[in-house]
């Protein structure tokens, strides 16, 4: 899949296994995230649309052994964790490219005036394959 000019790998992974790619820090950052309002809202979206949410963005490295980071998409990770998701979107970015990543999302954001909706960017990125 494309997202602009980079090229990423799209995976339906389960959230335990996402889960365990990630370290202390960012699994105290998800726990912390789950009492926010916006958070539990999107988890209630979530169980509205069978599961459905906005993909979670990781940087891959070529050094063999060095786990993937999580770039975007803790609120996501979160609201699937409260809302009893069991997989989830997962975009896999090669880590040469984080700079073109973190423009492209920033871009992504600035794209409509009006908030977008974690539906509108699940379909926008499906739309995009």
């Amino acid at each position: 899949m494309h997202l602009g000019l980079i090229e990423g790998t799209r995976l339906r992974l389960r959230l335990v296994g996402v889960l365990g790619l990630m370290g202390f820090h960012s699994l105290d950052r998800i726990v912390a995230l789950q009492n926010s309002p916006a958070v539990r809202d999107l988890a209630e979206q979530m169980r509205g649309t069978e599961g459905q949410c906005a993909p979670v963005y990781f940087l891959r490295s070529a050094e063999q052994g060095v786990a993937p980071s999580l770039v975007e998409g803790y609120e996501a990770l979160a609201a699937a964790q409260l809302a009893g998701i069991e997989t989830i979107s997962v975009i896999c970015i090669a880590a040469r490219d984080s700079e073109r990543l973190q423009s492209q999302l920033v871009a992504m954001k600035q794209v409509k005036p009006e908030p977008e909706t974690d539906d509108d960017l699940i379909y926008r990125v499906m739309r995009d394959d």
